[in-house]
């Protein structure tokens, strides 16, 4: 393969990823660049994780703690840090896996991948889709989570403008301003005066806007590397298939076989059977990829699973507890949470449902006229990929969509004991 072949079809799969890690300060340039280019990336770095995990995250631990006593208020406390907590392992998992993520997007990308054109198979044309499908479902994610950060500004800066004279109340006597911002905090600028409320309402929309986009870019990041890999499973369906198609094509033999035959020339089967190598070797790389993306990220898919399993059952449950503006809050939350956990299964099916489509693949290529070692290889094959490849939740089990409907179902279930258990003791 060509290199220009190699940079028009796969090496530009993570450009967008890689932009967002940049604009989220995960980027961090090795030799590639300039020392002052390196150093304002790190100084970049350095702003937004101290002002999210060091100065702004503590004050929302401390706020839980406060918030023991209402059970209302506590599941609001708890469903607001979850994400951003599970945002800390994801980025604790990511500096710590660093090179050997990049070390997958490289494998992913500048292998011998190079098959022809033929008739309906035609990677290029797959791999501009698998991007396109994770580009699309990257920029729903990051417009649900704008959404959310939007609705929580708007709502709060519309009660600011127009509403501010009934947040008032009569505290020892004195008149204290209390509007709720849209995450509860304990403050470092204090409260009780308008103008205090206002600079923690502009202090926390900017962390909360900063904590969704990085949330964004490390999401995106793991379902594009489970994209190319479904990418590259289709590819290889479609070079399985067409394998002696191809080399019959390749070596201009059209002419000189037969419609049907029992043996193909030497010629032909030599042929065939450095393709089926090929094939099996690009295979072997996709499921050794598949393994250390799976060591990777499975502690990872866990932890956020059992975060949006909590977070969806809480929104929930103040949802069904809220009758004033922040209903849309509410709702715009849980659709978010539900998404970002849908994402991670949708995925993760299509890397299960194009690796159990190999063996079909196989099955219906022209296997017949075929040498005997060429056969033995396909069956060796169809035997390995009985057992599809899953990326699972913990190791525990696979990330599918039917996963997905009962975590969803879970949630629910969890909702309405915790609603009864809460009617019988008020």
């Amino acid at each position: 393969m060509t290199k220009s072949k190699k940079i028009h079809t796969l090496a530009t799969y993570f450009d967008s990823n890689i932009l967002l890690l940049k604009l989220t300060a995960f980027w961090i340039y090795d030799d590639e660049t300039t020392t002052s280019k390196k150093y304002l990336q790190h100084a970049y770095n350095i702003f937004w994780f101290f002002f999210l995990f060091v100065a702004y995250q503590p004050a929302e631990l401390l706020y839980v703690y406060y918030s023991f006593n209402d059970l209302s208020v506590f599941l609001r406390a708890l469903r607001d840090i979850g994400n951003h907590v599970s945002l800390a392992y994801k980025a604790f998992n990511y500096f710590i896996m660093r090179k050997d993520i990049l070390q997958l997007m490289d494998t992913l990308q500048h292998g011998n991948y190079h098959y022809e054109d033929y008739k309906n198979f035609q990677p290029k044309l797959i791999v501009n889709e698998e991007k396109k499908q994770a580009l699309k479902w990257t920029k729903y994610f990051l417009s649900f989570c704008n959404v959310l950060c939007g609705t929580l500004f708007a709502n709060g800066l519309f009660t600011f403008l127009f509403m501010s004279d009934t947040q008032y109340v009569e505290k020892n006597g004195q008149r204290v301003y209390q509007q709720e911002q849209p995450v509860n905090t304990v403050s470092p600028f204090g409260s009780g005066t308008k103008l205090q409320f206002f600079i923690t309402f502009i202090y926390t929309i900017i962390a909360l806007t900063f904590y969704a986009w990085m949330i964004v870019a490390l999401d995106s990041l793991f379902i594009t590397i489970m994209s190319c890999i479904s990418g590259h499973l289709k590819i290889l369906q479609g070079a399985f298939k067409t394998i002696r198609a191809r080399c019959i094509m390749r070596t201009k033999m059209e002419k000189l076989l037969k419609e049907e035959t029992l043996h193909d020339p030497p010629f032909l089967e030599d042929c065939v059977d450095k393709e089926m190598v090929h094939c099996i070797k690009h295979l072997q790389i996709v499921l050794s990829v598949s393994e250390k993306l799976e060591s990777i990220y499975s502690t990872q898919t866990f932890i956020q699973t059992f975060i949006s399993l909590g977070e969806m059952c809480f929104s929930l449950y103040l949802l069904s507890e809220t009758a004033d503006q922040n209903m849309g809050n509410e709702i715009t939350y849980l659709i978010a949470t539900g998404f970002e956990l849908l994402l991670y299964c949708w995925f993760g099916n299509r890397i299960t449902e194009a690796s159990l489509k190999i063996s079909y693949a196989l099955y219906e290529s022209e296997w017949l006229p075929t040498s005997s070692s060429c056969k033995k290889q396909i069956i060796f094959t169809m035997t390995r990929m009985q057992r599809p490849i899953n990326i699972t939740i913990g190791k525990i089990t696979p990330l599918t969509f039917s996963t997905f409907l009962t975590m969803a179902r879970g949630a629910y279930s969890f909702f309405t004991f915790l609603k009864q258990r809460h009617g019988r003791n008020h």
